[in-house]
């Protein structure tokens, strides 16, 4: 086994070029899965439109599957990254309508889900509050 070299700065590259390859990793997924949710929906619905919901708890509970990776910083990703996303989707998706819309949503006492205009006040009563990060595709 022979081992390269590596110079002071290509030794200060190395985590940048590792976290870049995650992050353009966690896009591509991000992307492929709204693609094929999409897909399939106009393939077996007389829908005209889907919407990918990053499901975020604006308390910080996580309801990841893996439990390092916590809602906050989910959703941070999403919105660091909502140019490469969402460019890459209207790439995808050409004369469609893609956008994104960033809501606080309340669960309250009735079950039903509302969106707060203002995270505090009498008008929201519930301690359920979460983001609701949606990505829209419209084909109408």
């Amino acid at each position: 086994m022979s081992l390269t070299p590596l110079s002071f700065d290509t030794m200060k590259q190395l985590k940048v070029q590792k976290d870049d390859k995650i992050r353009q990793q966690r896009i591509s997924e991000i992307v492929t899965k709204i693609y094929r949710s999409a897909k399939e929906l106009a393939e077996t619905t007389t829908q005209t439109s889907y919407s990918y919901n990053a499901y975020l708890n604006v308390i910080g509970y996580c309801r990841c599957p893996k439990s390092e990776i916590c809602s906050a910083y989910i959703y941070e990703f999403h919105i660091i990254n909502m140019q490469t996303i969402l460019t890459s989707l209207r790439n995808l998706f050409p004369g469609c309508v893609v956008q994104h819309s960033d809501k606080l949503v309340a669960v309250r006492s009735d079950g039903k889900h509302y969106v707060v205009d203002k995270p505090e006040g009498p008008e929201n009563d519930s301690n359920s509050n979460y983001r609701w990060l949606l990505i829209k595709i419209d084909w109408s």
